[in-house]
Protein backbone atom coordinates (compact mmCIF):
# COMPACT_ATOMS: atom_id res chain seq x y z
CA UNK A 1 0.00 0.00 0.00
CA UNK A 2 1.25 3.64 -0.96
CA UNK A 3 1.15 6.16 0.85
CA UNK A 4 -1.18 8.12 -1.31
CA UNK A 5 -3.34 4.63 -0.75
CA UNK A 6 -3.19 5.53 2.80
CA UNK A 7 -4.22 8.70 2.55
CA UNK A 8 -7.29 7.78 0.86
CA UNK A 9 -7.61 5.27 3.36
CA UNK A 10 -7.69 7.62 5.91
CA UNK A 11 -10.13 9.67 4.96
CA UNK A 12 -12.83 7.09 3.96
CA UNK A 13 -12.71 5.67 7.09
CA UNK A 14 -13.18 9.20 8.78
CA UNK A 15 -10.71 8.77 11.15
CA UNK A 16 -9.83 11.39 13.28
CA UNK A 17 -6.35 13.68 12.84
CA UNK A 18 -4.46 16.41 14.36
CA UNK A 19 -5.27 19.36 12.11
CA UNK A 20 -3.32 21.33 13.91
CA UNK A 21 -5.54 24.54 14.09
CA UNK A 22 -4.46 26.37 16.99
CA UNK A 23 -2.30 29.07 16.60
CA UNK A 24 1.12 28.15 18.85
CA UNK A 25 2.40 25.19 19.89
CA UNK A 26 1.37 24.12 23.39
CA UNK A 27 3.29 21.28 23.20
CA UNK A 28 3.45 17.43 21.93
CA UNK A 29 2.02 18.14 19.07
CA UNK A 30 4.02 16.03 16.69
CA UNK A 31 4.84 13.36 19.27
CA UNK A 32 3.38 10.68 17.59
CA UNK A 33 5.18 11.26 14.34
CA UNK A 34 8.53 11.81 16.55
CA UNK A 35 8.06 8.14 18.24
CA UNK A 36 7.64 6.59 14.25
CA UNK A 37 10.88 8.56 13.64
CA UNK A 38 12.64 7.55 16.82
CA UNK A 39 11.46 3.91 16.25
CA UNK A 40 13.95 4.27 12.98
CA UNK A 41 16.39 6.46 14.93
CA UNK A 42 16.64 4.07 17.66
CA UNK A 43 17.43 1.23 14.93
CA UNK A 44 20.39 3.02 13.29
CA UNK A 45 21.70 4.57 16.25
CA UNK A 46 24.21 1.61 17.06
CA UNK A 47 27.59 0.12 16.65
CA UNK A 48 27.51 -3.49 14.71
CA UNK A 49 30.69 -6.02 15.28
CA UNK A 50 30.95 -8.87 13.52
CA UNK A 51 33.11 -12.08 14.99
CA UNK A 52 33.98 -15.28 13.20
CA UNK A 53 32.31 -18.57 14.51
CA UNK A 54 35.24 -20.36 16.18
CA UNK A 55 35.82 -23.50 13.57
CA UNK A 56 39.20 -25.50 12.98
CA UNK A 57 38.75 -24.74 9.03
CA UNK A 58 42.57 -23.39 8.76
CA UNK A 59 44.12 -26.50 10.59
CA UNK A 60 42.33 -29.13 9.35
CA UNK A 61 43.15 -27.77 5.35
CA UNK A 62 46.57 -26.83 6.28
CA UNK A 63 46.28 -31.13 7.90
CA UNK A 64 44.92 -32.02 4.42
CA UNK A 65 47.11 -29.90 1.87
CA UNK A 66 50.02 -31.11 3.92
CA UNK A 67 49.11 -34.68 3.19
CA UNK A 68 48.20 -34.36 -0.19
CA UNK A 69 51.72 -32.70 -1.24
CA UNK A 70 53.45 -35.40 -0.28
CA UNK A 71 51.27 -38.34 -2.16
CA UNK A 72 51.64 -36.03 -5.22
CA UNK A 73 54.95 -35.65 -5.16
CA UNK A 74 57.71 -33.04 -5.33
CA UNK A 75 56.80 -31.68 -9.03
CA UNK A 76 53.79 -29.97 -6.84
CA UNK A 77 55.45 -28.92 -3.74
CA UNK A 78 58.19 -27.04 -5.53
CA UNK A 79 55.54 -24.75 -7.77
CA UNK A 80 54.15 -23.34 -4.51
CA UNK A 81 55.68 -20.62 -2.55
CA UNK A 82 54.26 -20.70 1.08
CA UNK A 83 56.01 -17.04 1.73
CA UNK A 84 54.28 -14.86 -1.38
CA UNK A 85 50.88 -13.83 -3.06
CA UNK A 86 50.80 -15.79 -6.11
CA UNK A 87 50.50 -12.26 -7.96
CA UNK A 88 53.66 -11.06 -6.14
CA UNK A 89 55.54 -14.60 -7.92
CA UNK A 90 58.53 -13.33 -9.98
CA UNK A 91 59.91 -15.64 -12.77
CA UNK A 92 60.30 -18.59 -12.61
CA UNK A 93 58.54 -18.97 -9.87
CA UNK A 94 55.33 -17.27 -11.51
CA UNK A 95 55.37 -20.00 -14.35
CA UNK A 96 55.51 -23.15 -12.13
CA UNK A 97 52.61 -21.51 -10.37
CA UNK A 98 50.55 -20.84 -13.16
CA UNK A 99 47.36 -23.65 -12.98
CA UNK A 100 47.41 -23.02 -8.74
CA UNK A 101 45.54 -20.15 -8.33
CA UNK A 102 42.32 -21.07 -7.66
CA UNK A 103 43.39 -23.00 -4.81
CA UNK A 104 46.95 -21.38 -3.74
CA UNK A 105 46.09 -20.23 -0.27
CA UNK A 106 45.42 -23.85 0.90
CA UNK A 107 48.32 -24.79 -0.85
CA UNK A 108 50.17 -22.69 0.88
CA UNK A 109 49.05 -24.36 4.33
CA UNK A 110 50.42 -27.53 2.84
CA UNK A 111 53.73 -26.05 2.11
CA UNK A 112 54.22 -24.01 4.98
CA UNK A 113 53.30 -27.05 7.44
CA UNK A 114 56.16 -29.44 5.19
CA UNK A 115 58.86 -26.82 6.21
CA UNK A 116 58.57 -26.69 9.61
CA UNK A 117 59.71 -28.91 12.37
CA UNK A 118 57.01 -31.75 12.08
CA UNK A 119 57.35 -32.38 8.36
CA UNK A 120 57.77 -35.93 8.89
CA UNK A 121 54.50 -37.05 10.50
CA UNK A 122 53.01 -35.63 6.88
CA UNK A 123 55.92 -37.09 4.27
CA UNK A 124 55.96 -40.17 5.92
CA UNK A 125 52.73 -40.54 4.20
CA UNK A 126 54.84 -40.43 0.29
CA UNK A 127 55.06 -43.84 0.09
CA UNK A 128 51.70 -44.30 1.01
CA UNK A 129 49.19 -45.64 -0.42
CA UNK A 130 50.49 -48.37 -2.32
CA UNK A 131 47.64 -48.85 -4.64
CA UNK A 132 46.96 -46.69 -7.15
CA UNK A 133 43.49 -46.51 -6.63
CA UNK A 134 43.74 -45.18 -3.29
CA UNK A 135 46.16 -42.45 -4.11
CA UNK A 136 43.62 -40.82 -6.39
CA UNK A 137 41.23 -41.46 -4.00
CA UNK A 138 43.32 -39.37 -1.40
CA UNK A 139 43.92 -36.29 -4.51
CA UNK A 140 40.20 -36.28 -5.03
CA UNK A 141 39.44 -35.68 -1.28
CA UNK A 142 42.20 -32.84 -1.49
CA UNK A 143 40.45 -31.60 -3.98
CA UNK A 144 37.08 -31.63 -2.14
CA UNK A 145 39.03 -29.79 0.52
CA UNK A 146 40.90 -27.48 -1.20
CA UNK A 147 37.39 -26.31 -3.03
CA UNK A 148 35.48 -25.79 0.74
CA UNK A 149 38.67 -23.82 1.57
CA UNK A 150 38.28 -21.39 -1.04
CA UNK A 151 34.79 -21.31 -0.53
CA UNK A 152 35.76 -20.64 3.27
CA UNK A 153 37.47 -17.53 1.96
CA UNK A 154 35.09 -15.85 0.37
CA UNK A 155 32.56 -16.15 3.04
CA UNK A 156 35.07 -15.02 5.87
CA UNK A 157 35.38 -11.99 3.72
CA UNK A 158 31.93 -11.11 4.37
CA UNK A 159 32.49 -10.77 8.22
CA UNK A 160 33.35 -7.10 8.32
CA UNK A 161 31.05 -5.00 10.13
CA UNK A 162 32.62 -1.45 8.30
CA UNK A 163 30.19 -1.79 5.68
CA UNK A 164 27.17 -2.45 7.97
CA UNK A 165 28.26 0.76 10.36
CA UNK A 166 28.95 2.72 7.43
CA UNK A 167 25.19 2.59 6.02
CA UNK A 168 23.47 2.79 9.76
CA UNK A 169 25.86 5.84 10.09
CA UNK A 170 24.68 7.39 6.97
CA UNK A 171 20.78 6.88 7.18
CA UNK A 172 21.30 8.50 10.79
CA UNK A 173 23.34 10.93 9.47
CA UNK A 174 23.75 11.13 5.66
CA UNK A 175 26.93 11.29 4.00
CA UNK A 176 28.90 12.73 6.12
CA UNK A 177 27.71 9.78 8.73
CA UNK A 178 28.91 12.66 11.89
CA UNK A 179 26.42 14.69 14.31
CA UNK A 180 28.16 17.88 12.74
CA UNK A 181 27.12 16.81 9.42
CA UNK A 182 23.74 16.75 9.45
CA UNK A 183 22.76 19.91 7.20
CA UNK A 184 20.87 20.95 4.38
CA UNK A 185 22.41 22.99 1.80
CA UNK A 186 20.55 26.14 2.36
CA UNK A 187 19.02 27.97 5.62
CA UNK A 188 15.77 28.56 4.25
CA UNK A 189 13.61 25.92 6.60
CA UNK A 190 10.30 25.97 4.16
CA UNK A 191 12.62 24.78 1.20
CA UNK A 192 14.55 22.07 2.72
CA UNK A 193 11.83 20.55 4.65
CA UNK A 194 9.06 20.83 2.68
CA UNK A 195 7.41 23.37 0.28
CA UNK A 196 4.12 24.75 -0.23
CA UNK A 197 2.35 23.17 -3.40
CA UNK A 198 3.06 19.50 -2.15
CA UNK A 199 6.84 19.37 -4.12
CA UNK A 200 8.52 17.79 -0.82
CA UNK A 201 11.44 19.41 1.00
CA UNK A 202 14.67 19.40 -1.27
CA UNK A 203 16.89 17.70 1.76
CA UNK A 204 13.34 15.85 3.12
CA UNK A 205 14.62 12.12 3.48
CA UNK A 206 18.36 12.69 3.10
CA UNK A 207 18.90 11.42 6.78
CA UNK A 208 17.03 10.35 9.75
CA UNK A 209 18.10 13.30 12.15
CA UNK A 210 17.44 16.13 9.42
CA UNK A 211 14.01 14.72 9.29
CA UNK A 212 13.80 15.00 13.17
CA UNK A 213 15.07 18.34 12.76
CA UNK A 214 12.96 19.26 10.51
CA UNK A 215 10.23 18.21 12.91
CA UNK A 216 11.27 18.94 16.23
CA UNK A 217 13.56 21.88 15.44
CA UNK A 218 12.31 25.20 17.24
CA UNK A 219 11.62 28.12 14.57
CA UNK A 220 13.02 31.78 16.35
CA UNK A 221 9.43 32.76 15.57
CA UNK A 222 7.76 30.01 17.77
CA UNK A 223 8.07 30.92 20.89
CA UNK A 224 7.21 27.28 22.52
CA UNK A 225 8.52 25.98 19.14
CA UNK A 226 10.91 23.54 21.03
CA UNK A 227 7.98 21.40 22.49
CA UNK A 228 6.58 20.68 19.39
CA UNK A 229 7.94 16.94 19.92
CA UNK A 230 7.49 17.09 23.65
CA UNK A 231 6.17 18.96 26.29
CA UNK A 232 9.37 18.41 28.50
CA UNK A 233 11.47 19.60 26.18
CA UNK A 234 11.67 23.14 27.37
CA UNK A 235 15.52 23.41 28.08
CA UNK A 236 18.50 23.29 26.39
CA UNK A 237 19.73 22.06 23.73
CA UNK A 238 16.05 22.42 22.07
CA UNK A 239 15.13 25.91 23.29
CA UNK A 240 17.63 27.12 20.75
CA UNK A 241 16.43 27.88 17.46
CA UNK A 242 17.56 25.81 14.56
CA UNK A 243 18.94 27.12 10.99
CA UNK A 244 19.06 24.20 8.60
CA UNK A 245 22.58 25.10 7.16
CA UNK A 246 24.29 25.42 10.18
CA UNK A 247 26.16 22.73 12.80
CA UNK A 248 23.67 21.33 14.94
CA UNK A 249 25.65 18.60 16.90
CA UNK A 250 23.51 19.51 20.18
CA UNK A 251 20.41 19.49 19.14
CA UNK A 252 21.22 16.21 17.08
CA UNK A 253 22.63 14.80 20.15
CA UNK A 254 19.65 16.13 22.14
CA UNK A 255 17.07 14.17 19.91
CA UNK A 256 18.89 11.24 19.92
CA UNK A 257 19.17 11.10 23.47
CA UNK A 258 15.26 11.35 23.61
CA UNK A 259 14.60 8.58 21.13
CA UNK A 260 16.87 6.58 23.89
CA UNK A 261 14.19 7.27 26.63
CA UNK A 262 11.95 4.66 24.41
CA UNK A 263 12.27 1.19 23.66
CA UNK A 264 15.55 0.67 21.95
CA UNK A 265 16.06 -2.60 20.21
CA UNK A 266 19.25 -4.84 21.19
CA UNK A 267 19.84 -5.68 18.01
CA UNK A 268 18.82 -4.53 14.33
CA UNK A 269 17.17 -7.47 12.43
CA UNK A 270 15.07 -7.41 9.06
CA UNK A 271 11.86 -7.76 11.06
CA UNK A 272 12.40 -5.21 13.44
CA UNK A 273 12.99 -2.30 10.48
CA UNK A 274 9.51 -3.83 8.83
CA UNK A 275 7.66 -3.15 11.88
CA UNK A 276 9.44 0.22 12.09
CA UNK A 277 8.35 1.39 8.14
CA UNK A 278 5.00 -0.04 8.64
CA UNK A 279 4.04 2.34 11.69
CA UNK A 280 6.46 4.78 9.97
CA UNK A 281 3.90 4.43 6.90
CA UNK A 282 0.91 4.38 9.01
CA UNK A 283 2.26 8.50 9.91
CA UNK A 284 2.63 9.24 6.38
CA UNK A 285 -0.52 8.09 5.28
CA UNK A 286 -2.52 10.26 7.88
CA UNK A 287 -3.85 13.03 5.99
CA UNK A 288 -3.14 17.03 7.41
CA UNK A 289 -4.62 19.91 7.51
CA UNK A 290 -7.92 21.41 7.59
CA UNK A 291 -8.58 20.23 3.85
CA UNK A 292 -7.01 16.84 4.60
CA UNK A 293 -5.58 16.94 1.65
CA UNK A 294 -1.51 17.09 2.55
CA UNK A 295 -0.17 13.72 2.47
CA UNK A 296 3.21 12.21 3.02
CA UNK A 297 4.10 14.65 5.53
CA UNK A 298 5.50 14.75 9.49
CA UNK A 299 4.66 17.76 12.12
CA UNK A 300 2.47 20.04 12.94
CA UNK A 301 0.59 22.30 10.20
CA UNK A 302 -1.78 25.08 11.23
CA UNK A 303 -5.59 25.15 8.83
CA UNK A 304 -5.18 24.24 5.54
CA UNK A 305 -0.97 24.39 5.39
CA UNK A 306 -1.03 27.19 2.41
CA UNK A 307 1.92 28.61 3.86
CA UNK A 308 4.36 25.77 4.19
CA UNK A 309 6.61 24.05 6.43
CA UNK A 310 8.42 26.48 8.56
CA UNK A 311 7.78 29.79 11.54
CA UNK A 312 5.71 29.63 14.44
CA UNK A 313 2.60 27.20 14.13
CA UNK A 314 -0.30 30.20 12.73
CA UNK A 315 -0.73 31.62 9.16
CA UNK A 316 -1.01 28.32 7.42
CA UNK A 317 2.27 26.71 8.82
CA UNK A 318 3.89 24.82 10.99
CA UNK A 319 7.17 22.62 12.18
CA UNK A 320 7.07 19.60 9.47
CA UNK A 321 8.27 18.23 6.43
CA UNK A 322 6.74 16.49 3.88
CA UNK A 323 8.97 14.15 1.38
CA UNK A 324 8.53 13.97 -2.13
CA UNK A 325 6.13 11.76 -4.04
CA UNK A 326 8.73 10.70 -6.46
CA UNK A 327 10.52 8.42 -3.15
CA UNK A 328 6.74 6.39 -3.13
CA UNK A 329 6.40 5.96 -6.62
CA UNK A 330 8.01 2.45 -6.58
CA UNK A 331 6.94 -0.97 -5.23
CA UNK A 332 9.03 -0.24 -1.91
CA UNK A 333 9.96 3.32 -0.54
CA UNK A 334 12.87 4.81 -1.82
CA UNK A 335 14.16 7.61 1.14
CA UNK A 336 17.32 7.50 0.77
CA UNK A 337 17.52 6.38 4.82
CA UNK A 338 15.05 4.34 3.95
CA UNK A 339 17.47 2.21 1.97
CA UNK A 340 20.83 2.48 3.82
CA UNK A 341 19.01 1.19 6.73
CA UNK A 342 17.41 -1.78 4.89
CA UNK A 343 21.35 -2.17 3.40
CA UNK A 344 22.65 -2.36 6.56
CA UNK A 345 20.19 -5.17 8.04
CA UNK A 346 21.49 -7.09 4.43
CA UNK A 347 24.44 -7.07 4.88
CA UNK A 348 24.36 -8.10 8.15
CA UNK A 349 22.11 -10.98 7.17
CA UNK A 350 25.20 -11.67 4.68
CA UNK A 351 27.47 -12.34 7.74
CA UNK A 352 24.86 -14.06 9.81
CA UNK A 353 24.61 -16.41 6.72
CA UNK A 354 28.36 -16.89 5.66
CA UNK A 355 29.26 -17.70 9.81
CA UNK A 356 26.29 -20.62 9.42
CA UNK A 357 28.46 -21.40 5.97
CA UNK A 358 31.54 -21.51 8.16
CA UNK A 359 30.46 -24.29 11.01
CA UNK A 360 29.09 -26.30 7.77
CA UNK A 361 32.28 -26.00 6.02
CA UNK A 362 34.11 -27.00 9.57
CA UNK A 363 31.94 -29.76 9.23
CA UNK A 364 32.69 -31.05 6.28
CA UNK A 365 36.26 -30.62 6.44
CA UNK A 366 36.57 -32.99 9.50
CA UNK A 367 34.42 -35.36 7.53
CA UNK A 368 37.28 -35.01 4.85
CA UNK A 369 39.95 -35.66 7.05
CA UNK A 370 38.51 -38.72 8.84
CA UNK A 371 37.97 -40.39 5.51
CA UNK A 372 41.32 -39.58 4.33
CA UNK A 373 42.68 -40.44 7.49
CA UNK A 374 40.97 -43.80 7.01
CA UNK A 375 42.30 -44.43 3.64
CA UNK A 376 45.94 -43.70 4.90
CA UNK A 377 45.50 -45.77 7.52
CA UNK A 378 44.43 -48.63 5.82
CA UNK A 379 46.75 -49.47 2.87
CA UNK A 380 48.86 -51.73 4.14
CA UNK A 381 50.86 -53.64 7.26
CA UNK A 382 53.53 -50.52 7.80
CA UNK A 383 52.46 -48.00 10.07
CA UNK A 384 53.04 -44.18 10.31
CA UNK A 385 52.80 -41.49 12.58
CA UNK A 386 49.25 -40.24 12.88
CA UNK A 387 48.04 -37.15 11.39
CA UNK A 388 46.91 -33.78 13.61
CA UNK A 389 43.42 -33.23 13.28
CA UNK A 390 41.17 -30.60 14.35
CA UNK A 391 40.37 -32.49 18.46
CA UNK A 392 42.55 -34.24 20.08
CA UNK A 393 40.47 -36.52 21.59
CA UNK A 394 39.99 -39.83 19.91
CA UNK A 395 36.80 -40.57 18.18
CA UNK A 396 35.05 -43.68 19.46
CA UNK A 397 33.89 -44.75 16.03
CA UNK A 398 37.13 -44.27 13.99
CA UNK A 399 38.99 -46.48 16.50
CA UNK A 400 38.08 -49.36 14.77
CA UNK A 401 40.07 -48.26 11.80
CA UNK A 402 43.55 -48.48 12.88
CA UNK A 403 45.12 -52.01 11.88
CA UNK A 404 48.34 -51.63 14.43
CA UNK A 405 49.06 -51.29 17.77
CA UNK A 406 51.03 -48.28 17.18
CA UNK A 407 48.28 -46.25 15.31
CA UNK A 408 45.43 -47.33 17.73
CA UNK A 409 47.30 -46.43 20.82
CA UNK A 410 48.54 -42.84 18.73
CA UNK A 411 45.25 -42.30 18.63
CA UNK A 412 44.48 -42.74 22.08
CA UNK A 413 42.16 -46.19 21.58
CA UNK A 414 43.20 -49.63 23.27
CA UNK A 415 44.82 -52.06 21.05
CA UNK A 416 43.47 -56.00 22.06
CA UNK A 417 46.03 -58.23 21.47
CA UNK A 418 49.79 -58.89 21.83
CA UNK A 419 50.44 -59.24 17.96
CA UNK A 420 51.04 -55.75 16.33
CA UNK A 421 48.67 -56.38 12.94
CA UNK A 422 46.33 -58.86 13.73
CA UNK A 423 44.35 -57.78 16.70
CA UNK A 424 41.42 -55.96 16.93
CA UNK A 425 41.91 -51.80 18.28
CA UNK A 426 38.67 -50.46 20.64
CA UNK A 427 38.00 -47.39 22.05
CA UNK A 428 39.57 -47.10 25.93
CA UNK A 429 36.16 -46.70 27.14
CA UNK A 430 34.62 -50.10 25.84
CA UNK A 431 35.26 -53.27 28.20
Amino acid sequence: MTAFKCCMLFLSLGLAVNTGTEAAINGGESSTDFAALCAMINLADREITVAEVPTAIDSIAQTIAAINMPLAGSALEDRVDETKAINQLEEPAATKAKGLEEHWNFLQKGRAALKAEDRTKYSVWKADPKQENRRQAAALLAKEAATLFAEATRQRQLLTAAPINDALKTALYGESKQPSGVKAATATRENECGPTGGAGGAAAGASLMLDALCVCGKHSSEGSGEKNCGKDWASAPYNTAWTPNEDSTALVTGIINKCHLKTKPKTITRAAVEAATNSFMLRLGEPRGDNKNLCLMLGAINVAGETGYTRQHNGGAGPCLQYKPAYFTGEEASLPWLVQLNAAVSKLEAANAANRRLKEIDGQLKTLNTSLTSLLHTTGPRSATPLATSDSSHNPKQCDTYTSNQTCTANNCKWEGTEETKEECKPKDEE
